[in-house]
């Protein structure tokens, strides 16, 4: 079997010619290649002569590591079928040539494991599989930052700026100094550098893969600021004039470290490319890498043991009481928040209000029904602009309630709990943790199930939380899942309680109470189902003051939350909490009728030989 292939000879020698190939195995693929990139980086290396040797190089040799096609012939040990479209990371399957990569041919002869499934329908946009898992791992691992500056508007570029939104982050600036390159912009700015003044960049990320320009992107750093370098380097780059090696990303065992030259304390990453194992030949490395293993193991020994201290209910340190409020979409938890917030503030309590639902609503009943720009929509648009986000841009006040909202992505456009991480990481940088307010109020959905949405509980951002919840089943159920979240974090840890519950729209039916009851946490207030309270609701007016006749409710339950210590809640399996209902509502007596094989194939069920052997009882 032989194949047409792109072949360089030498450095500055390639042309296309006729290989043979090697034959399949039982567990190999014969893949017709139709698309196939291109390395500016690497194969760049290899046709100018500059790339340093290592074990497998050599030429003739067969490039490309980035290619895509459709599957012709499969082994009878192969996972695949003639007609899947797989991506194919190269082959070394040629007779006369390397095939250290040996994606670059019309037909190859690879290995099942090393492809990958994809859809048909990305035509030539599946050979970019590769680039775009190197986009991702530039920005995952432990305590990295999204970018917010990219330098270079190549391929690379434009998959890390699109992971950047896709993540819920304001969008990042781009750097571009190629006009031809500058358009195709989605949702982000691309800029040349000289127009470009800020320097308080927290995330760069270097997709140019020019060493030259570590020095001056170090100067458009914050302090404590890092660069990315995501690009492929022909060089180590050397900050500053004085050997200063980079960083690796700590899971990838690959780089060395170093600090830079007495300037700030930056932080170097480069992410792990598959052809940096030229890096490894000849050179002494020293890792930065802890020791997950042990560190896990104290973890899972510490979670082991069960915890007999209550909450630590010592003298606090700073007097800001910070409270996350947890319910089912549509509870109320505004409603009770804004008129909640209301009464705190006219007893002459400093209070800020942090909306933290995607839905951006916290705050609408508090300012007349009048939408509160978010944070993460406003840091986008003054990004944009070349303009730093101010308090006034998104705090307002009303009554003395200081409020704002945090926001979130569109609507299928990204991850709404890690907005709300992102936010909080904007609001740090206003000031956050040196405002002076009494009570900071905090709206969060219920769904702890997400990390951005858990974070109070998380990463004891708050001392205490609060449920919401009323006389159904749907809303006690999440309120169940935040005391579950409470208790795992206590385990791990973590000092945050539950201080009670706000039963809201009580018809009387008592299952809330119930709930409070087995659970273990007081109920702070029953808001009743009333038909005052629903009209004034739909129409903005705040109740939650002593002018209404729900003065002394809202009064009273101001007085629970700031006193109520939190506890240890113990929450309740499914069947317990179905418990807490009427078995005729909930089909709790229902019994649970296990499907067959031939249940589930219907017409199609036909008996099946077996070589099972049955012995009839003696």
């Amino acid at each position: 079997m032989d194949t047409e292939a792109v072949i360089l000879r030498g450095p500055k020698d390639i042309g296309v010619g006729a290989l043979g190939l090697t034959d399949p195995g039982p567990g190999d693929l014969v893949v017709d290649i139709a698309w196939s990139g291109i390395s500016t980086g690497t194969e760049k290396l290899f046709w100018t002569g500059d790339m340093p040797p290592f074990p497998g190089m050599g030429y003739p040799l067969v490039p490309g590591y980035e290619a895509a096609g459709e599957v012709v012939a499969a082994g009878s040990e192969a996972p695949f079928k003639p007609g899947d479209h797989v991506f194919v990371p190269g082959a070394d399957c040629f007779k006369g040539a390397r095939g250290l990569f040996g994606g670059a041919a019309a037909r190859v002869v690879t290995d099942a494991r090393r492809v990958t499934p994809i859809d048909a329908g990305l035509g030539p946009e599946g050979a970019l599989l590769a680039l775009a898992a190197t986009a991702r791992h530039a920005m995952a691992g432990v305590h990295t930052e999204e970018p917010d500056l990219i330098v270079g508007h190549g391929v690379l570029g434009r998959l890390l700026a699109r992971l950047a939104l896709a993540a819920g982050v304001p969008a990042p600036t781009v750097w571009e100094i190629d006009p031809g390159r500058m358009g195709g912009a989605a949702g982000y700015e691309v800029v040349h550098p000289d127009n470009d003044p800020r320097r308080d960049y927290h995330a760069i990320y270097d997709a140019s893969g020019d060493p030259k320009l570590l020095d001056p992107l170090i100067g458009r750093l914050a302090k404590g600021g890092e660069v990315v370098l995501a690009g492929f380097y022909a060089r180590d780059p050397q900050p500053c004039g004085n050997r200063c090696p980079v960083a690796q990303r700590p899971h990838h065992p690959s780089g060395r470290t170093g600090r830079c030259g007495g300037r700030l304390r930056d932080r170097l990453h480069r992410p792990r490319l598959p052809e940096d194992d030229a890096e490894l030949e000849g050179k002494r490395m020293t890792l930065d890498v802890p020791n997950l293993k042990d560190f896990d193991d104290r973890l899972r020994a510490e979670a082991a043991e069960e915890p007999t201290l209550e909450v630590p209910q010592g003298e606090p340190t700073k007097k800001t009481q910070i409270i996350a409020i947890y319910g089912k979409g549509g509870i109320g938890k505004s409603f009770t928040l804004a008129n909640l917030s209301n009464m705190m503030a006219e007893q002459g309590k400093r209070v800020l209000l942090i909306g933290c639902d995607p839905k951006s609503d916290t705050t609408s009943l508090l300012f007349g029904g009048k939408a509160c720009p978010t944070i993460i929509e406003t840091s986008t648009e003054k990004k944009i602009a070349g303009e730093e986000v101010k308090i006034g841009d998104v705090c307002f006040k009303r009554n003395g309630v200081f409020a704002m909202e945090l926001g979130g992505p569109e609507v299928g456009r990204g991850c709404g709990g890690r907005g709300i991480i992102h936010g909080f990481e904007l609001l740090e940088k206003l000031g956050f943790h040196d405002w002076d307010f009494d009570y900071v109020l905090l709206d969060f959905l219920g769904d702890v199930v997400c990390g951005g949405f858990g974070l109070p509980i998380a990463r004891d951002m708050a001392q205490k939380v609060i449920v919401v919840g009323s006389n159904d089943l749907q809303s006690l159920y999440v309120a169940n899942n935040v005391c579950s979240a409470v208790q795992y974090f206590r385990k791990l840890g973590g000092n945050v309680g539950v201080a009670g519950m706000v039963i809201n729209k009580d018809d009387g039916t008592g299952q809330a109470q119930a709930f409070a009851d087995a659970v273990e946490i007081p109920v702070l207030a029953a808001i009743p189902a009333d038909d005052d309270l629903r009209r004034k609701s739909a129409s903005y007016e705040i109740v939650g003051t002593n002018a209404t006749q729900w003065g002394a409710l809202f009064a009273e339950l101001a007085e629970n939350v700031a006193g109520a210590p939190p506890v240890h809640p113990t929450p309740l399996s499914q069947d317990a909490l179905i418990g807490l209902f009427d078995g005729k509502e909930t089909g709790a007596d229902f019994v649970l009728e296990p499907a067959t094989d031939a249940d589930m194939r219907g017409k199609n069920s036909k008996p099946k030989k077996s070589l099972e052997v049955i012995y009839d009882e003696a």
